[in-house]
C-alpha cells in the first residue's frame, strides 16, 4: 500500500512539474530589430515583435545582471501618438547611455531585457550593438541610390542622356540608341566606376536592387527601417575591392554592348580628390533602341529610291516628247524635198523653221542626256543601299531597272537620229 501511495505521489509530483515548465514564457533566442541612431547618444530600438505592443526594458553592459536589480522603464512612442503611425521602441537618451556606457566608451555592446505587458520576461540579455545602428548618413545614401535613372546628390551625374551610334549590320547602316551615365566631374578630380548586373546568378545584387523598389512604399516604419538597414548592409557588401574600378573616360559610362532594353544594373560611381576618396552608387535600367530606328532607316532608302525612279520616269517622258518632235520635224523636212509647187522663198522659211526648232530639241537632248546620267549614278547608289534592305520589295526594283534599260535604248534611238540631221 506505501509502495502505492510513493507511485501515485510521483506521478502527481512530475504532472506539477511539466504544468510550472508549461508555465513558464519561453525566451526567444533572437528577436528581429533594428536599431536607428538619432543623435550623438540617442538610439531608437525597434523589436518587430513589441512594437505594437506596451513593453517595459531594462539595459545593462553586463549580460550577467540580475533581473531583479535592473531598472526596468515603460515603452515610449518613436513620434506623436496623434500621427497615428506612432510604435513603441526601446531607447538610449542622451542620460542613460553615459549610465549604462560611461563618458568614453571603447564599445557599444550592451544587453537589453524586455517584459511584456503581463510582467513576463520576454527577452533575456539579448546583445544589442549600437555601432550596428542605422544613421541619417545611410538612410540618405539609400535614398539617392534607390532612385533609378536619378542623379545623386553626392556625385553628380546625368543618367537622361543617350549613346548614339551607327554600327553597319550586313550592310545596313543602323541607329542603335542606348543609355549611359554622364559624370559632370570636378576639377582635379579622378573618377572610376563598376557596373554590376542584377542577375539570377547574383542574388544579394538581385536583392538590393528589388528592396529598392519597396523602400518606402510600406506605411509601416519598422517595415521601411528594416529594409533600409539591409539595403545599406547589401550596399556596403557590394562596394567593389579596389582591383575592380575602371577610369571614367569623356566623362561618360557607357552601358554594356550586350545590355539591353530592362537590364537592370547597380552602378558604382567613386570620386577621388587628393586624400578624399567618395563612393556611391545608382541603380540603372538600360535603354537599346535598334530594331524601330533600323525600319526607319529602310523606309527612308526605299523612299530615296523611288524618288530617284520617279525622276527617271519624268526624263524618259521628256525623252520620249523630243524624240517623237524630232521625228515628225524629219517627216515634215522630207516632204518640203519633194514639193516643187510652193515659192523657194516659202519652203526656205519652212526648212529654217524645221532647222531651228530640230537644233532647239537636240539642245534639250543634251540637256536631258546630263540629268540622265546624273540621276542613274544616284540610281546606282540607291539601289546599293536597297539591295541591303528587306526582300519584299525586290519586285519594285525588278521595274526600275526595267524603266532605266528601256531609257538607255531610246536615248541610243536619239543618238541615231541627231547624227542623221
Amino acid at each position: 500500500m506505501e509502495t502505492k501511495i510513493k507511485k501515485i505521489t510521483s506521478v502527481l509530483l512530475l504532472a506539477i512539474m511539466i504544468i510550472a515548465m508549461a508555465s513558464v514564457p519561453v525566451l526567444a533566442t533572437t528577436n528581429e530589430k533594428v536599431i536607428l541612431k538619432n543623435s550623438n547618444n540617442e538610439y531608437l530600438i525597434y523589436f518587430k515583435e513589441f512594437c505594437k505592443k506596451d513593453f517595459q526594458f531594462a539595459i545593462s553592459k553586463n549580460d550577467k545582471a540580475v533581473e531583479t536589480e535592473l531598472n526596468f522603464v515603460n515603452s515610449a512612442k518613436d513620434q506623436p501618438a496623434s500621427s497615428g503611425e506612432a510604435l513603441n521602441v526601446a531607447y538610449i537618451d542622451e542620460t542613460s547611455f553615459e549610465g549604462i556606457f560611461g563618458k568614453n566608451p571603447t564599445s557599444l555592446v550592451a544587453y537589453i531585457w524586455v517584459k511584456d505587458a503581463d510582467d513576463k520576461t520576454v527577452i533575456k540579455a539579448e546583445k544589442i550593438d549600437l555601432s550596428d545602428a542605422l544613421t541619417e548618413k545611410m538612410i540618405a545614401v539609400v535614398n539617392t541610390t534607390t532612385k533609378a535613372n536619378e542623379s545623386t546628390d553626392r556625385i553628380a551625374i546625368d543618367t537622361t542622356q543617350e549613346q548614339v551610334t551607327n554600327p553597319v549590320v550586313e550592310g545596313i547602316t543602323t541607329t542603335v540608341r542606348t543609355g549611359k551615365i554622364v559624370v559632370k566631374e570636378k576639377k582635379d578630380s579622378k573618377y572610376y566606376y563598376s557596373l554590376i548586373k542584377v542577375s539570377d546568378e547574383n542574388a544579394d545584387a538581385t536583392e538590393m536592387y528589388n528592396l529598392a523598389e519597396t523602400i518606402g512604399k510600406s506605411k509601416d516604419t519598422y517595415e521601411n527601417l528594416s529594409a533600409e538597414k539591409r539595403f545599406y548592409e547589401l550596399y556596403e557588401k557590394l562596394t567593389p575591392a579596389e582591383s575592380d574600378w575602371t577610369e571614367v573616360e569623356n566623362s561618360e559610362i557607357l552601358q554594356p554592348e550586350t545590355a539591353r532594353t530592362g537590364d537592370k544594373y547597380i552602378a558604382y560611381i567613386k570620386e577621388e580628390n587628393g586624400q578624399q576618396t567618395t563612393v556611391d552608387a545608382k541603380l540603372l535600367v538600360s535603354k537599346y533602341d535598334y530594331e524601330e530606328k533600323r525600319v526607319k532607316e529602310e523606309d527612308k532608302v526605299i523612299n530615296e529610291f523611288d524618288e530617284t525612279a520617279n525622276e527617271i520616269r519624268k526624263i524618259q517622258q521628256e525623252q520620249k516628247k523630243l524624240y517623237k518632235s524630232n521625228i515628225k520635224l524629219e517627216e515634215d523636212r522630207n516632204q518640203l524635198f519633194d514639193n516643187l509647187e510652193d515659192e523657194p522663198e516659202v519652203i526656205e522659211k519652212k526648212l529654217l523653221k524645221i532647222e531651228t526648232t530640230v537644233s532647239e530639241n537636240n539642245q534639250k537632248l543634251e540637256e536631258i542626256r546630263e540629268k540622265y546620267i546624273k540621276t542613274i549614278t544616284e540610281f546606282k547608289q540607291k539601289q546599293q543601299d536597297r539591295n541591303a534592305c528587306s526582300k519584299d520589295k525586290r519586285a519594285e526594283e525588278k521595274k526600275h531597272l526595267q524603266l532605266i534599260e528601256k531609257i538607255a535604248n531610246d536615248f541610243k534611238e536619239i543618238d541615231k537620229e541627231i547624227d542623221k540631221l
